[in-house]
């Protein structure tokens, strides 16, 4: 555990060894306090930069040390969710969005793609690919019925995973794949 951390939890883990997630801060018992972190092979734990004062998150890392997650703050009074890459020396970026209020990256291959989700300004949105350039593609729908989707890997040959459902309330979640 970084200290001062109430509890951790793992998500990815690079060929090197680094593994990042998240940690709990317990600062007030009803409003707590969650940053990503990465932990090196011999177990230090590091905070990663954020974009100001909110909480986030780290999901994936690839290699070259590329950790992709998300960060959630306020704007104009709005909560939002932003999808962000840390680069490997810590810098953070806010990636790309389909215009709505939540976007998260969930995976990172060795190509710098990434995958993950981004609601629209419709009220909308789905699963997503983030090209190593920044640009940013909605993926298909996976049928009629299937029209919630949310990416979560992806690999060295570009294919994607993940889940899809028929509804935000839809018990039944099936694994996806693109």
């Amino acid at each position: 555990l970084m200290r001062g951390a109430l509890a951790s939890r793992a998500s990815a883990i690079d060929a090197a060894g680094t593994v990042v997630g998240v940690s709990l801060l317990g600062r007030a018992p009803d409003s707590p306090e969650y940053f990503a972190t990465a932990w090196s092979r011999d177990g230090r734990a590091r905070a990663l930069a954020t974009l100001g004062p909110g909480q986030s998150w780290a999901n994936g890392i690839n290699d070259a040390g590329r950790i992709v997650g998300a960060f959630s703050h306020t704007v104009a009074s709005q909560s939002r969710t932003d999808a962000v890459r840390w680069d490997a020396d810590g810098t953070v970026h806010t990636l790309a969005s389909l215009g709505g209020s939540y976007s998260q990256a969930n995976g990172i291959n060795g190509r710098g793609q990434i995958v993950g989700y981004s609601g629209s300004a419709d009220g909308g949105g789905g699963a997503v690919l983030w090209e190593s350039d920044g640009s940013i593609r909605q993926l298909a729908a996976l049928g009629e019925e299937m029209r919630f989707t949310w990416a979560t890997r992806i690999n060295a040959q570009g294919q994607v995973v993940g889940q899809s459902n028929a509804s935000f309330e839809d018990a039944q979640t099936r694994a996806s794949t693109w």
